[in-house]
C-alpha cells in the first residue's frame, strides 16, 4: 500500500505519523507533499491536510480530483489542528473518514465553547467552510469522525533513568496570546493554571519547575528535558492550546508517573487512573495527589514503569498509524459491500 499525506505542513505531529507509517509500510510507500494530476494515482490512499481545506485555490483543485479519481483512490481527511473546527467536507460521500486531532466528549464544556469562538474568529474569512457549534456537537456521533491523537517522538538511544532525583517536575510553556480576544477568553486562563501549579510544585521538594514562553528555539534542550522528566518520580502535563500535547505522551514514555488535567477528549485505550496515571480537575485535587506521592514514592515509581509499557504498547507512532489504517480498511470493506 502506498499513501500520500497531501499537505505542505510538517510539524511534530506529522513527524509522529510519518515515523509510524514508514515503520508499517516502508520508507518508499509514505510521502508528505502537495501534488496534483495523474501523480495522485500512484497512491492507494490520500490523506488531505487541513492546509488544503483552508486554501481556496487548493480546495478547488481537490474538488476536481475528488470527482475524477474517487473511484480509484481512497480519500480521507487528517486534520491535525487541535481546535474544534470541523470542515463541511465531512459530508462529502467521496471522503471515507475524517480524522480530527481533538474530538471532545463534552462539547457543552465552557472551555470548548470558548475555543470554538476563538477559532471561528481567527478563521472568519473561511468560516463558511466549517460547521456551526450546534452542528459540531452533533458531529461527535458521526460515523466518519475519528480521533487523530499525538504520540511521543521515538528516541532509540533513550533509556529511562533508574535513579530518581525529583519528587515531581513541571515543565511548561506559557502559550502566546494572539489577540486581546484570545488572551481574555483562553490564554489568561491557561497562564493562571500553570502559575498556580508551578507555585504548588515548589512546595514539594525536591522538585524541578520551569515555566517558559512558547517561541521558536525557546525552552530546555530536548535531550536534557527528557532526562529531567525521567529522573522524576512524577511529572505534570497541562493543556496548552489543546489537551492532546506531546508532553502528555512523553512523560509515560520516559518511565515517569503522569499527573495530568482531566481530558475531555476521546482517547481510545486510555490510561486507567491509579494504575497508569493520575488526573485532577483543580488545584485541590492536584495537592491531594502530591500529598499521596510524598508517602507512596515506590508505588508511583512502579506506576511510571507500567505506564511506559502501556504507552509503547498502545500509543506509539506505529500504533497510531495502525489505528488509522484499520479504520480505513474497515470503512473501505463496508463501502464495497
Amino acid at each position: 500500500m502506498r499513501i500520500l499525506f497531501l499537505t505542505s505542513w510538517f510539524g511534530l505531529q506529522e513527524k509522529v505519523y510519518e515515523t509510524g507509517f514508514k515503520k508499517l509500510l516502508g520508507e518508499r510507500n509514505v510521502d508528505f507533499k502537495v501534488i496534483w494530476g495523474n501523480k495522485l494515482t500512484d497512491y492507494d490512499v490520500v490523506f488531505i491536510g487541513r492546509d488544503i481545506l483552508e486554501d481556496r485555490f487548493q480546495y478547488t483543485k481537490l474538488n476536481f480530483y475528488l470527482k475524477k479519481l474517487a473511484s480509484e483512490i481512497i480519500f480521507a481527511v487528517t486534520d491535525m489542528a487541535d481546535d474544534l473546527l470541523v470542515h463541511r467536507i465531512i459530508y462529502d460521500k467521496r471522503i471515507i473518514a475524517y480524522f480530527k486531532r481533538e474530538i471532545w466528549i463534552d462539547f457543552l464544556n465552557n472551555i470548548a465553547f470558548r475555543k470554538y469562538l476563538i477559532n471561528l474568529i481567527s478563521h472568519k474569512k473561511l468560516c463558511y467552510n466549517y460547521l456551526t457549534y450546534p452542528e459540531i456537537i452533533n458531529m461527535i456521533k458521526a460515523k466518519k469522525l475519528f480521533p487523530l491523537l499525538f504520540s511521543y517522538i521515538e528516541n532509540n538511544e533513550f533509556r529511562p533513568e533508574l535513579e530518581k532525583k525529583y519528587l515531581v517536575s513541571f515543565i511548561a510553556n506559557l502559550p502566546p496570546a494572539n489577540s486581546f480576544f484570545h488572551k481574555f477568553y483562553y490564554a489568561s486562563d491557561a497562564w493562571k493554571i500553570k502559575r498556580e501549579i508551578a507555585l504548588l510544585c515548589k512546595r514539594y521538594n525536591p522538585s524541578f519547575v520551569y515555566l517558559g514562553v512558547s517561541k521558536p528555539g525557546g525552552g530546555i534542550l530536548y535531550i536534557q528535558y527528557l532526562k529531567i522528566i525521567s529522573k522524576s518520580i512524577s511529572a505534570i502535563a497541562t493543556r496548552t492550546v489543546g489537551f492532546d500535547t506531546l508532553r502528555f505522551w512523553e512523560i509515560p514514555y520516559a518511565g515517569t508517573a503522569l499527573i495530568a488535567e482531566k481530558t475531555p477528549i476521546l482517547i481510545p485505550n486510555y490510561f486507567i487512573e491509579g494504575r497508569h496515571a493520575f488526573f485532577f480537575k483543580n488545584i485541590r485535587e492536584l495537592k491531594e495527589i502530591l500529598e499521596t506521592l510524598k508517602n507512596e514514592k515506590e508505588k508511583f515509581i512502579e506506576i511510571g514503569m507500567k505506564a511506559r509499557d502501556f504507552v509503547i504498547k498502545y500509543h506509539s507512532p506505529e500504533k497510531r498509524a495502525e489505528y488509522v489504517l484499520k479504520i480505513i480498511n474497515q470503512l473501505n470493506r463496508i463501502k464495497k459491500c
